[in-house]
């Protein structure tokens, strides 16, 4: 199982901090977040053989949730066969991007033991982020299988094409890829990374 997530997003805040006593200090800030990027990905890879090792058969199998200015060309079976970028993504588009809200906040202590010793914590970033536009979702179900080299036809290389023909079967990544993949637009939300800090 292979997990994946990426975040690119800008963020807005509010600050408050307050003396509770003389000792304690807390303090809080109210995020707004607009995301500009986002993947969420969940994949399984299996590799498996038989008991003489005739073959490697690779199958992959998850899911891709994104937000990103891309464009996926679809083939005639209807699956996956290329990811560009948007022709007019300008920079602007990428600074000025605010369609894509979220809502976060952040907590904080500080004790003060005495005046040489001190103690803190803070949680940042408890958060979700919706991602409502340039979505894409892509379906992943595929397999593949490579049958191995001939080592007898290595005698008459280069005259004998077969061994071409199997050396190319090793790059089975690109087949496996693009002939797994349908396409989708589904809206998704997302949690933001967590981060906590005890000093």
């Amino acid at each position: 199982n292979i997990p994946f997530s990426l975040k690119n997003y800008t963020t807005w805040q509010l600050s408050y901090s307050k003396e509770l006593n003389d000792k304690l200090l807390f303090g809080a800030a109210a995020k707004i977040y607009f995301g500009k990027n986002g993947i969420n990905a969940d994949a399984n890879i299996s590799i498996v053989t038989d008991s003489l090792y005739d073959y490697i058969g690779i199958g992959l199998e998850g899911n891709v949730l994104a937000s990103g200015p891309v464009d996926l060309s679809v083939n005639d079976a209807g699956f996956v066969d290329g990811i560009e970028l948007h022709s007019d993504y300008s920079l602007s588009d990428y600074l000025f991007q605010f369609r894509n809200p979220g809502l976060g906040m952040d907590f904080g202590i500080e004790y003060e033991y005495d005046p040489r010793l001190k103690f803190s914590a803070s949680i940042i970033d408890l958060g979700f982020i919706t991602w409502l536009t340039d979505n894409f979702n892509i379906n992943i179900d595929g397999k593949s299988r490579w049958n191995g080299l001939e080592i007898s036809n290595l005698v008459n290389f280069p005259k004998d094409e077969t061994v071409i023909e199997d050396l190319e079967n090793i790059s089975i990544a690109d087949t496996l890829f693009y002939s797994a993949m349908t396409p989708g637009d589904d809206l998704f939300a997302s949690v933001t990374p967590v981060k906590l800090y005890l000093a």
